[in-house]
Formats: C-alpha cells, sequence, structure tokens
C-alpha cells in the first residue's frame, strides 16, 4: 500500500472512530462510510498501476541481477558500441530502424494502457461496485502491459539474432568494460576524486 493511500485509511479510520465516541460528531451514514471507503480504493489502485520511477541500477553485487540485460542487448549499447565490436554499418541501420518502428507500435499501445486505467478508476468511484467489470479490467490493464514488454524484449531477441558469435562476444567485452568503469566511476565520486575515461571511451 502506497502512504498516501495509508494516509488516507488511518485517517478514514480515525473519522469514524471519533464519531462513536461520547461527544463526538455524529456518526455517518453507510452512504457517507460508502464513499470514503471508495476514495481510499481508487487511490491504491491508481498508485499500483501508474508507472513506476524508474530508478537507479543497483549495485551489481547488492541487488537483484539484471537477467534481461546479462543476455541480450539493449538497443543503446548496439546503436553506440556496434562499430567497435565490427557490426556492420548497413546492420547497425537495419537495428536502428527496428528500434524505431518499435517505438512507435509502443507508442500505439500507450493510450491503450493509459485509458484501461482510467476505466478501472472509474468502475471503483461507482455508486455500486461490479466485481467481475473491475477484473475485466484489470485484465486489460495487464494485456496492454504484456504487449508492451513483448515488443521491448522482442527487440533486444531480434538484435541479439542478428549478430555473429563473435560480435556478440566482443559487445560483452565492451558492456563489462563499461560496468567496470561505471562502478569505478562511482567509487571515485564518493570519495571525491576526478573520473577518468578507459581506453574505450567511457
Amino acid at each position: 500500500m502506497g502512504i498516501r493511500s495509508s494516509v488516507i485509511v488511518i485517517a478514514m479510520a480515525a473519522w469514524l472512530v471519533s464519531c462513536q465516541q461520547p461527544g463526538g460528531k455524529p456518526q455517518p451514514g453507510p452512504a457517507q462510510r460508502e464513499r470514503v471507503t471508495q476514495v481510499a480504493q481508487v487511490d491504491e489502485v491508481d498508485a499500483q498501476l501508474a508507472p513506476r520511477k524508474v530508478r537507479a541500477k543497483p549495485h551489481p553485487q547488492a541487488g537483484r541481477v539484471d537477467m534481461v540485460g546479462m543476455t541480450l542487448y539493449r538497443p543503446a549499447m548496439v546503436l553506440r558500441f556496434g562499430a567497435q565490436a565490427g557490426v556492420p554499418e548497413d546492420k547497425i541501420a537495419k537495428i536502428r530502424q527496428d528500434f524505431f518502428d518499435t517505438q512507435t507500435r509502443i507508442a500505439d499501445l500507450e493510450p491503450r494502457l493509459k485509458k484501461a486505467r482510467i476505466e478501472i478508476q472509474r468502475l471503483l468511484a461507482a455508486g455500486e461496485l461490479d466485481e467481475n467489470k473491475v477484473f475485466a479490467q484489470m485484465d486489460e490493464v495487464s494485456k496492454a502491459e504484456t504487449e508492451i514488454k513483448k515488443q521491448r524484449l522482442g527487440l533486444m531477441m531480434r538484435i541479439r539474432q542478428s549478430l555473429t558469435p563473435e560480435q556478440r562476444k566482443k559487445l560483452d567485452e565492451l558492456k563489462h568494460a563499461r560496468s567496470g568503469q561505471l562502478e569505478a566511476n562511482r567509487r571515485q565520486g564518493r570519495r571525491g576524486l576526478p573520473q577518468k575515461a578507459n581506453a574505450h571511451g567511457f
């Protein structure tokens, strides 16, 4: 439960208790209690379904491992360092075009996801809740999210399949070198030391 939702629920509970104590305000009717509950529900679902803020990647040894990044290649990595890995320019151009085509498809899917989230909020704010409709709409949200993830993952799989074993090996070396340099820079930054680029220009 989000902090905002927790505050709403706690405040609602305190209000109901105070209304039941002697000398407090008149006890709210069923309609009032239902409305307060619906507001809390809408806020909680909105917090759960809203896009998560992107956080900085954790230290490789102190957090979950990025399995996708270990086995596949993100478009930015290949577009930036593909030439150093021996990837021909025409292949890099095809990967770049595939990237933009995928981004276009994702842009077409995002309004569908947003609309599905808004519809859940509308259903939860209704006077009478229909459990079947709410759950069906949650399925629509999941479908839209899954389709977007498939587009991104599909792009990275196509990139990997288009590379030769030698090119993948070189990209892995560049990726590890870059990760090591970023970690070194992070440590130097903590000590206030100047950051130096390595031979690969990272």
